[in-house]
């Protein structure tokens, strides 16, 4: 575009330049807002960051310790366990209750579910969407004067056309 306008000034061909120079005008006010975009209010800096640990532990892990040091490191507000056991739960347990609030079902089955918290969980609620033995965790959580809902759950695999549907 810029090549254009100036083959046109040198050629003394202005209408050509104008017509260049207004499409040049209309391209750079497209991409001008991209680098000073607009401050979103949802886009508001928090005073601290929410942090939650989402962790699929597989039932047949056996490696705790891996898991407790994740878990230390990581020191989240938020730790959700997918796949617990009572094992898990035992193996865990210094860790999970240092969490004052917590929904947890352990299942032998692969979709045992742990939602423990340091900031206050609120309705917190075991549901069953789709089948019987899958729960869900439902609940909100007030942070920095929000209300933030809250759904875990462990979604079926794909493995067949049926659990593909529930998914």
């Amino acid at each position: 575009q810029c090549v254009c306008m100036i083959l046109c000034l040198f050629q003394k061909n202005k209408n050509v330049f104008y017509a260049s120079a207004l499409f040049a005008l209309i391209n750079f006010s497209l991409i001008v807002p991209y680098y000073f975009p607009k401050q979103n209010p949802a886009d508001q800096a928090y005073s601290q960051p929410l942090k939650i640990l989402l962790f699929n532990i597989h039932s047949e892990n056996t490696n705790y310790q891996k898991a407790r040091d994740l878990i230390i490191q990581n020191s989240p507000d938020i730790l959700a366990l997918e796949e617990i056991d009572i094992r898990w739960v035992n193996e865990l347990g210094p860790i999970i209750r240092s969490y004052p609030y917590f929904k947890e079902i352990s299942q032998e089955n692969n979709f045992g579910l742990g939602l423990y918290s340091k900031l206050p969980l609120n309705d917190l609620q075991i549901k069953y969407f789709v089948v019987n033995n899958i729960p869900s965790i439902v609940g909100t959580l007030t942070f920095e004067g929000q209300n933030v809902s809250l759904i875990f759950t462990h979604t079926m695999p794909p493995g067949t056309i049926e659990h593909y549907g529930w998914r």
